[in-house]
């Protein structure tokens, strides 16, 4: 689902493609392709010590050091 204000400011952003002579179907598929590239095992982690075990969790320190010692030499 796209609110409207998303939709306008998509409008206008295919517009502007538009005017510099980019097709806006392409574009928004090279946007898409560059917000879904992939991530390794450790970015995932990182992300998940970060955004979720630093406020949710009170061992997050045992966590990343078991995952330093753990998974990431061996999976990355």
């Amino acid at each position: 689902d796209l609110s409207l204000k998303a939709a306008r400011e998509k409008r206008e952003q295919c517009r502007a493609w538009l005017a510099e002579g980019k097709n806006p179907k392409h574009r928004l598929n090279v946007a898409i392709h560059e917000t879904l590239k992939p991530v390794t095992v450790k970015e995932a982690l990182d992300y998940w010590i970060r955004e979720y075990a630093v406020y949710k969790r009170t061992n997050v320190d045992k966590h990343i050091e078991q995952l330093r010692k753990h998974i990431f030499p061996y999976i990355g």
